[in-house]
């Protein structure tokens, strides 16, 4: 038997046995107000991670949320210790027994498949061998949807990084009205990219951090500076395998960053530095809110030599961006805009801030100097503090 697998064996019996001895009110209870916890706790954490900065950040607002968490989940407790002890019914107390050990059993399962998407991002390579190997957490994997969008989720309560501020004016107004391009037109394109863009995955910020990325050379791959901003060391999720990674270039001014990674095999994406015109069928790649791929079909507005800021909203900054008639959330940053050929004309970067179906995307042309250059270095650099 796997070693990481019979640990778990043994925490599952202890468990069973735990949840026997004290039933399913209590546990039900304490849970219930662990989770109603979460809601002040976020908002607790995310006012006062604002007074915080630096290394410490990420650790202040975890402590601050759990420590809500476990606040409610005490005084749920407590409620329920009182309610159980006004039950006198020997057979109700054996029912309580039975069903406590049941869901002591399943809560410590999903408690298991989280803490292995957060280890499998924090831990060495051979962790993560060990928890890639593991048949329990294979099968919990196979059954419940991707930990890692549960932990967004939680995360973009508290403090994620956000995308920077596209215009320092007024926004825009768009002609957001254009018949989107179909997938199942260039379903074998589509195909094919997908084989290049990546889940750009790491623990910062106040929890987990994720976003999207494409290989745009060998072993290298790009994606945006307020993705991995304040990550000492971002993953790359191709598939089923998780490859760690060297930043080897992050400019905060035209939010893009470049990602050293050793062993991946994925085919480069051709980039195309070739001005679009308006009204051209494209489509956005990537892993929206830390899910699976997912294809979003886009039209080109317009192009814009946008005047905005930084990813930390401290200097006034240039940047040749295209509008896009697509939705764009958290989790597509970083991945790449396509033309039907196939090659890279855009990198997203931002969703608007007035209009639902508009997302904002780095002309290749602007991040082409950058991405060029970084290609060919192997050097770590600095990922900065957690953008705005």
């Amino acid at each position: 038997m796997h070693i990481v697998d019979l640990v778990i064996g043994v925490l599952l019996v202890g468990a069973l046995l735990r949840g026997f001895q004290i039933g399913f009110i209590r546990q039900a209870f304490s849970t219930v107000a662990f989770i109603i916890g979460l809601f002040p706790g976020s908002w607790v954490a995310s006012h006062a991670m604002s007074l915080v900065d630096g290394p410490s950040k990420p650790v202040a607002g975890l402590a601050i949320l759990l420590t809500v968490c476990f606040l409610c989940m005490t005084v749920g407790e407590l409620f329920a210790v009182r309610l159980k002890v006004a039950v006198r019914n020997p057979l109700a107390h054996r029912v309580d027994n039975t069903a406590g050990a049941l869901m002591s059993l399943v809560t410590l399962l999903l408690g298991l498949w989280l803490a292995a998407a957060i280890f499998s991002l924090a831990a060495s390579g051979g962790l993560q061998a060990q928890l890639r190997n593991s048949a329990v957490i294979g099968w919990l994997n196979a059954r419940l949807p991707s930990p890692t969008t549960v932990l967004h989720s939680l995360n973009t309560l508290i403090d994620p990084n956000q995308s920077p501020q596209v215009f320092a004016g007024r926004e825009p107004s768009p002609d957001a009205n254009q018949t989107l391009p179909k997938t199942q037109a260039h379903a074998d394109m589509l195909t094919q990219a997908k084989a290049s863009v990546v889940k750009i995955e790491g623990l910062g910020c106040g929890g987990i951090v994720d976003g999207s990325g494409f290989v745009y050379a060998p072993e290298v791959v790009a994606t945006n500076a307020h993705v991995i901003a304040g990550v000492s060391s971002p993953k790359v999720r191709l598939g089923t395998r998780t490859y760690n990674t060297t930043v080897v270039a992050f400019d905060p001014a035209n939010d893009l960053a470049v990602l050293r990674v050793p062993e991946l095999a994925a085919r480069p994406l051709p980039l195309n530095r070739d001005k679009l015109a308006p009204g051209t069928d494209v489509f956005a790649l990537g892993y929206p809110a830390g899910g699976d791929f997912r294809v979003s079909p886009a039209v080109l507005l317009d192009t814009f030599t946008a005047l905005g800021q930084d990813i930390y909203g401290k200097k006034r900054v240039t940047r040749d961006v295209y509008s896009l008639q697509t939705t764009v959330v958290h989790g597509n940053s970083g991945g790449p805009v396509v033309a039907t050929d196939g090659s890279v004309v855009a990198v997203v970067f931002a969703t608007s801030t007035a209009y639902n179906n508009i997302g904002y995307a780095l002309t290749t042309e602007q991040a082409s100097d950058l991405l060029s250059t970084a290609q060919s270095k192997d050097s770590a650099v600095d990922t900065g503090k957690c953008s705005q």
